[in-house]
């Protein structure tokens, strides 16, 4: 639909070509445009040596106080004190609904962002 709105797979720019060649074209013309569109970091980084499981052991427990701090200073702030949630925090459980991890999130245009963290 994106190469019809171009205006990319027109039937006068395939006039005079085997039905082969309009093939070849057209999957070349696809593919430029599937390029163009795919984000440039992807769903899988690069591994670091953070990644290494013998490090992830070591701090575990430092990552598993930093979660609860996380976890249980939300339930004090918002569920016993019942402050409103900020843009920040609406943000958050927007994402955390729709199942997107914080690189997802930040690929997301922010035209795409505002109507959904407004719904709440």
């Amino acid at each position: 639909r994106l190469a019809e709105d171009e205006g990319l797979l027109n039937k006068k720019f395939f006039k005079g070509m085997t039905k082969d060649e309009q093939k070849a074209q057209e999957n070349k013309i696809l593919r430029d445009i599937i390029e163009s569109k795919l984000d440039i970091k992807g769903g899988y980084e690069k591994p670091e040596w953070t990644d290494i499981l013998i490090f992830q052991l070591l701090m575990a427990p430092f990552n598993i106080g930093k979660f609860l701090h996380f976890h249980l200073g939300r339930i004090y702030k918002y569920k016993i004190m019942r402050q409103t949630p900020d843009d920040a925090e609406k943000e958050y459980q927007t994402r955390t609904v729709v199942g997107l991890s914080a690189n997802q999130w930040e690929m997301i245009s922010k035209k795409k962002k505002v109507p959904t963290a407004t719904l709440r």
